[in-house]
């Protein structure tokens, strides 16, 4: 092998590892900032409380549960309210009506 030909060599694969290295650090535009965008970039999501998506670098998104956490208060307020009115009105009636169920086994 000529002196020229290894330099043609060298310059070769040396121009081929700058672009893959130029190309690994270029910015990708799909790439997920927060869960909702990780979702809808098709990435993986595990149905774990909260919901985590992970994209294709590893990096993982959790899913944002504060709205919820909102929610359930004033529900859990509300069904505390509606529990001791119950208690109320079954310590003070004479003849509580009975407890049942609506709901069917599937049997």
């Amino acid at each position: 092998m000529t002196s020229r030909t290894k330099t043609s060599i060298f310059t070769a694969v040396s121009f081929l590892l700058f672009v893959f290295i130029a190309w690994s650090f270029y910015p990708r535009n799909n790439q997920p900032t927060d869960f909702s965008s990780c979702v809808a970039g098709g990435f993986p999501v595990w149905e774990t409380l909260p919901r985590q998506c992970q994209n294709e670098t590893g990096e993982i998104f959790i899913e944002d549960l504060s709205h919820f956490e909102k929610i359930l208060s004033a529900s859990s307020t509300s069904s505390s309210t509606l529990a001791s009115t119950n208690t109320t009105n079954q310590a003070t009636s004479s003849n509580p009506e009975p407890i049942t169920s609506t709901t069917s086994a599937g049997f």
